[in-house]
């Protein structure tokens, strides 16, 4: 797998509160995509002026865009939320609004944004009389145009002259060492208990708290991350995990699955299965496991 490499803000701990730098392979049409993909991934570092892909002066401003733009990722959050309990997606996003879960903003499902119009399309009925698809599309108002767009495996596109591109790729193969790594610094402070039992407890964080509380839920942008710890000891320490990443549909748009085990070993494969040893081993990616102490004095 070759790559090439920018550097943009990312989800993770900041100790000083501010950005941090990511690390994340670009594809050909990564200049506007990356623009697009900090807007709806991330970020404290600045203020997006959507109407020149530029930086705004106005930082109330610029906070809201970023903050609509985010409404996206929520709504799959809560669409993924409902369907898991009942089967299906709505006909309508009021069954996730304030008549109904409760789940999402009022004036996403009301389409009240100042700044962006939202419009759901649910998809063929099942045999619930629920949805088994969906799309749903974020418009800018009265500036210029702006369409972004998620359907029912969570993928975020942008479209740039007509052309749909999404964000996945750019994200995944980082935020799975990232989640390692916050795996590995919480065993290292919590030497009693060894690593964490889910993700929920590693404390991820990002601009909005969308990006970390769909990671918390296992899914995030089409991906799906499956933490596994180990079973606690006889000193009720857990002291291995495996990290599994892997496309929520193969080829929409990703191909690319991830393993992560305690050994600090990170494996990729492009091939419809779970990496393993044998695979493509992203070297590169596991050396930003030095500096962090091991994880107590269990045998690795």
């Amino acid at each position: 797998m070759q790559r090439s490499w920018k550097s943009v803000p990312h989800i993770g701990a900041s100790p000083g509160g501010g950005c941090s730098p990511l690390r994340t392979h670009l594809g050909a049409t990564s200049a506007v995509l990356l623009a697009v993909s900090i807007m709806m991934v991330l970020s404290s570092c600045g203020n997006f002026d959507l109407t020149g892909h530029g930086w705004r002066s106005d930082p109330k401003y610029g906070r809201l865009q970023v903050q609509e733009i985010e409404q996206l990722r929520q709504l799959t959050r809560c669409l993924d939320a409902y369907s898991d309990a009942r089967g299906g997606f709505p006909a309508a996003l009021d069954a996730i609004g304030p008549a109904g879960t409760w789940c999402a903003n009022a004036d996403v499902v009301e389409d009240r944004l100042p700044l962006f119009s939202v419009q759901y399309r649910p998809g063929s009925h099942g045999r619930k009389g629920l949805a088994t698809s969906y799309l749903v599309d974020l418009r800018s108002r009265g500036f210029r145009s702006i369409h972004m767009r998620s359907d029912e495996t969570g993928v975020q596109y942008s479209f740039v002259g007509g052309k749909a591109m999404s964000h996945p790729d750019l994200l995944s193969d980082y935020l799975t060492v990232e989640i390692a790594i916050a795996a590995e610094r919480y065993c290292s402070s919590h030497p009693s208990s060894g690593y964490p039992a889910t993700i929920a407890e590693l404390g991820l964080s990002d601009a909005s708290g969308e990006a970390a509380a769909s990671l918390r839920a296992g899914r995030l942008d089409g991906t799906r991350y499956t933490y596994s710890p180990g079973e606690r000891g006889q000193d009720g320490r857990v002291t291995r995990y495996r990290l599994e990443v892997r496309p929520i549909r193969y080829g929409h748009p990703s191909v690319e699955s991830y393993l992560v085990t305690s050994d600090r070993i990170v494996w990729a494969t492009d091939q419809d299965r779970t990496a393993g040893p044998g695979d493509t081993r992203m070297v590169w990616e596991e050396k930003r496991f030095q500096g962090i102490p091991p994880c107590g004095s269990a045998p690795r």
